[in-house]
C-alpha cells in the first residue's frame, strides 16, 4: 500500500515538489502522509493539469497548516478590586 502511494505521488509531482515532500517527511511524517493522501485524492478527481509544481505544493502545504492550526491560548487575569475587600479581610 505504501509503495503504491509512493509510486502514484512520484508520477504526479515534479522533481522539486518531490524533494519538498521528502523534506517535510523527514521533519513531520504525519503531515507528509496527509499531503500525499490529499495529492492522490486530487489527482484521482482530475484536479491537477499535468504535474504538481513546487509552488502548488507550497500552496497545498499552507492550506493543510492552516487547517491544523490550534487557536492561540489566552490568559485572563482576575484581580481583586479594593471594593471587593471586606473589612474583616483587612483585620479591621
Amino acid at each position: 500500500m505504501k509503495e503504491q502511494r509512493k509510486a502514484i505521488v512520484a508520477q504526479i509531482l515534479t522533481n522539486e515538489a518531490r524533494v519538498r515532500l521528502a523534506n517535510i517527511a523527514v521533519v513531520k511524517p504525519e503531515k507528509a502522509e496527509k499531503l500525499e493522501m490529499i495529492l492522490i485524492q486530487n489527482a484521482q478527481r482530475g484536479a491537477f493539469q499535468g504535474k504538481v509544481s513546487e509552488s502548488q505544493m507550497i500552496d497545498l502545504l499552507e492550506q493543510v497548516s492552516e487547517s491544523e492550526a490550534k487557536p492561540a491560548a489566552t490568559i485572563k487575569f482576575q484581580r481583586k478590586r479594593f471594593d471587593d475587600d471586606d473589612l474583616s479581610d483587612l483585620g479591621i
